[in-house]
């Protein structure tokens, strides 16, 4: 517990950290991105659009249910 305390105190465990996520941050690059067809923003959509129905149709047979 006093290792914690100290640590926690001390705060170097916060600089180890920053500076790996920092290295590891610049030895990535950003890749290349590729622009979503049409049958897949459908699919997407529609996927979506689905579960909002059956969000509604849930909603509605709790207010039955209450009322």
């Amino acid at each position: 517990m006093a290792d914690i305390d100290r640590d926690v105190q001390n705060v170097t465990w916060l600089e180890s950290f920053a500076s790996r996520k920092a290295g590891r941050r610049r030895d990535q690059q950003p890749a290349e991105a590729e622009a979503p067809g049409f049958a897949d923003m459908l699919i997407v959509n529609l996927g979506g659009l689905f579960s909002v129905a059956l969000a509604s149709l849930g909603v509605w047979k709790l207010a039955e249910l209450i009322i």
